[in-house]
Parts: structure tokens; C-alpha cells; sequence
């Protein structure tokens, strides 16, 4: 999760131009950091004289440095990413640099003599004090610089995942308005009429591959979708696979109320198309087993197949790195799935949340 808005980082332009969102402990490190040069300051204890005086000391030091450099991440990080002009960028720099060495020194020569109370830097001539606090400026150079290309490496990375991601979906814009169009569903429906009254079994399957072909191609994989539509679509595939293979044997089981449940879809989908695919389903004595039972809050999926004597058709680990993969990203630690490799069987056992909000 991410702030939407933070403390200091978000109101840059440059954070807002890339639509980078800050962690929501930014605020909590850069505390951090300035309390380490609060704590350093105090433990060093370079002004001398009393409370009051190294508390003044304390505060117009942090004040220095917090004003430089935020200065720098609000004004100058703006104008190098939008490309304005390099000599008001040098200009304010040169500023900054003369803030900084003009509050140093007021407060050095000016204010704490007023309240009785020295530093060890205040018998040096000018030239010398200015090289001095030149090294204490340095520190807000380097600060700033590690800020800006660690903030520069984000936004390119930034730049190159959306370009990634928007070339992906125009691939896939692409690829579904190919077959997503009206061409191809008009012919579907045109077989589907002049089969009905030939062979209306025929008709019937392509009835449920138009189905499947539309369920697949309107689904968002990031949007979770009602279980009754991934039961509709495995009834489909079975109807399918029933119809392209002579000898289809199974046992499908659900027990419970889908139609208040939601899922992330084509992932009951999945392992059910693997086991068509690498199990031996012409084994009357060893079936595909499909069982769901739908709770409240939980959907128990479980698949059992009988591995197919032929090499080729092996079930791969495939099955195993990417559908976890895809369980991790949406279902986070609210899933349990177990997969047995038997000597000849394939044993899946799965269990989902409830996504319904």
C-alpha cells in the first residue's frame, strides 16, 4: 500500500510527473536520518556555553541543512526534469550556496556571542571560515545528488515498464480484436443455425466453444470473476473434449452455492485442461476425479488423473511454477495448495478465499 499524498516526497512534480508513489515510511526515514545529525551534533558538542545556547545552536544548524536541502529536491529536481532553464538552475544554486554560508555565519559570529557562548570555528578569518562551512555544504551536495539519481533511476525504470506493459497491451488489443469481432462470432452463430437441424449434437458443441471463445476473450485476468462463469466454462471444455477425443472418462462433483462466490479466473481452468492434457482419460478404472465444494468463505478444488503411459505427454513442472506463481500475485498467503507426484497419478488439492467484497 502507498500514501497517496506524503508529508514531502509526493508534492514534487517529479514524483507526480512519473506517477511514482512513495512508500508510506518515507516520512519515518528522512526522521530518522535528521535525528542521527540532531543526536551527532548534541554528542559532539561543538557549541559551547549553556542549554539555552547550544539549543539555539542546534536548531539554526538543522535549519540550514533542512532549508538547502529541500530547497534543492522542491525547486531544482522540478526544473531538471521539466528542462527549464539552466541558468536560473545555476543562479539558484549559487544562492543556495551563499544562504548557506551567510545563515552559518550570522549565527556563528552574530547570534551566539549574543548569548555568551562560543564554537571552535569563530577565531578563523573569513576566507578560512568560508572553506569551512563549504565542507559542511558538501554534505548537503552529496545528500541531494544520491537523492536525485536514485529518484532518476526510478523514473526510468518507471519509464521503461509502462512501455513495456503498454507494447504488451497492444499486442493484445491486437490479438483480440482479431478473433474478438463480430466476423467471427456471426459465423459461429451461422454454423451453429444450419447444424441445429443437421446434427444438433454437433450444434451443441459449437454452441460451447463459442462459449468458451467469448469468456476467454472478455476476461480481465486482474478482475475476479463469479465461479458459476469458470464452472460454465469447464462444462464447456469437458463438452469440447468429450467431442475431439472418442473415449472421455471423468467424475464431476460440486457441492455447495457458487453464485455468491468469486474467483480469480482460468485457475480451476488450468489444472483441469492439464490433466485432459498429460492424464490418461481413457481409463475406465481410473478417471479424472473433479470435486469442488463451495463454503462460505472457502472453494476446496481437488483433481486426480492417472499419468499417461506415453513420455511425451509427461506432466512438466510447468504446472507447478506458473500457476503458483499466479496464486502468489492475487491470493497472497490466503491459499493452500498441494501437489502429489505419485509413481502413476497426479494429485491436486487446492483452496481459495472468498473474493467477494
Amino acid at each position: 500500500m502507498y500514501y497517496k499524498t506524503s508529508i514531502f516526497i509526493d508534492q514534487l512534480y517529479f514524483f507526480n510527473y512519473f506517477n511514482i508513489k512513495t512508500p508510506p515510511n518515507i516520512f519515518y526515514r528522512h526522521l530518522a536520518i535528521w535525528l542521527c545529525i540532531i543526536g551527532y551534533l548534541i554528542i559532539a558538542d561543538v557549541a559551547k556555553g549553556n542549554f539555552i545556547s547550544k539549543a539555539v545552536f542546534l536548531t539554526l544548524t538543522i535549519l540550514n541543512f533542512f532549508i538547502c536541502y529541500y530547497a534543492y529536491i522542491f525547486l531544482i529536481f522540478n526544473s531538471l526534469f521539466l528542462k527549464k532553464n539552466k541558468y536560473l538552475i545555476f543562479l539558484f544554486c549559487i544562492m543556495n550556496v551563499l544562504f548557506f554560508i551567510v545563515w552559518d555565519y550570522i549565527h556563528v559570529f552574530k547570534i551566539l556571542p549574543a548569548l555568551n557562548a562560543r564554537t571552535d570555528i569563530d577565531t578563523l578569518k573569513l576566507t578560512e571560515f568560508i572553506k569551512s562551512s563549504l565542507l559542511l555544504y558538501a554534505y548537503v551536495i552529496f545528500s541531494t545528488v544520491g537523492t536525485y539519481y536514485n529518484w532518476y533511476s526510478l523514473a526510468r525504470f518507471k519509464i521503461v515498464i509502462e512501455k513495456e506493459r503498454n507494447l504488451l497491451s497492444l499486442e493484445l488489443n491486437h490479438l483480440k480484436h482479431q478473433f474478438n469481432s463480430h466476423l467471427t462470432f456471426n459465423f459461429l452463430n451461422f454454423c451453429y443455425s444450419k447444424m441445429l437441424s443437421i446434427s444438433p449434437p454437433v450444434a451443441l458443441r459449437l454452441e460451447n466453444y463459442s462459449e468458451m471463445l467469448h469468456y476467454s476473450l472478455k476476461i480481465k485476468n486482474s478482475i475476479p470473476q463469479p465461479l458459476e462463469d469458470e464452472i460454465d466454462y469447464i462444462k464447456n471444455f469437458i463438452s469440447i473434449q468429450e467431442c475431439i477425443t472418442n473415449d472421455v472418462n471423468y467424475t464431476l462433483d460440486i457441492e455447495g452455492e457458487s453464485s455468491d462466490f468469486i474467483i480469480q479466473p482460468m485457475i480451476l481452468p488450468f489444472f483441469i485442461e492439464n490433466a485432459f492434457k498429460h492424464g490418461d482419460i481413457s481409463d475406465k478404472q481410473n478417471p479424472i476425479k473433479i470435486k469442488l465444494r463451495i463454503e462460505e468463505k472457502d472453494l476446496c478444488f481437488f483433481i486426480e488423473n492417472k499419468k499417461t503411459q506415453n513420455p511425451k505427454k509427461t506432466a512438466s513442472k510447468y504446472i507447478g511454477n506458473s500457476i503458483q506463481q499466479t496464486l502468489d500475485m492475487f491470493y497472497s498467503n490466503t491459499y493452500t495448495l498441494d501437489i502429489k507426484n505419485l509413481d502413476k497419478t497426479y494429485i491436486i488439492s487446492l483452496k481459495l478465499p472468498n473474493l467477494k467484497k
